[in-house]
């Protein structure tokens, strides 16, 4: 009989031991939601770095610049709401839209047509053919150059 009254008070102790307080689960639960929340603010100020990165952008800026920007896109806009969503399609729009407005002048209209010219002599594909043609590609506008590396 004291071996059953021993194992039941132990097991009894043990029981209580594993057992957490509420007061346990309301810190670990506080603590889960504060991480959430820094996660969420984290990633709401990287949506709004990339607001501020879209309106530098102008004709001037570099392939490298869009490229930067279209990345963190695409980890921001999925956690963003649809109106916001919205926002950074009207701020990549008009970015799109300073980036390609260029004034042509001689060189680059004559770089534009060396580089045509190329494509045409050496009747391949336009990937090769500014693989192969570097010194002609740098040649030509930064907007042209966009365009001729994502065109289709």
């Amino acid at each position: 009989m004291k071996k059953i009254l021993m194992m039941s008070m132990c097991s009894a102790l043990l029981l209580a031991g594993c057992n957490k307080t509420s007061q346990q689960d309301q810190t670990v639960s506080k603590e889960q939601k504060s991480t959430a929340q820094k996660a969420t603010e984290q990633r709401d100020s990287s949506c709004l770095q990339i607001m501020v990165a879209m309106h530098t952008i102008n004709q001037n800026s570099k392939i490298e610049d869009l490229n930067q920007i279209n990345e963190k896109l695409k980890t921001c806009v999925p956690s963003l709401k649809n109106e916001e969503q919205l926002k950074l399609i009207e701020a990549s729009t008009a970015m799109y839209q300073r980036f390609i407005k260029q004034d042509y002048t001689d060189k680059t209209a004559r770089a534009f047509e060396a580089f045509g010219y190329a494509v045409l002599e050496q009747k391949q594909d336009l990937k090769k053919v500014m693989q192969s043609q570097k010194k002609l590609f740098a040649q030509l506008s930064p907007r042209d150059q966009y365009l001729l590396q994502h065109e289709g």
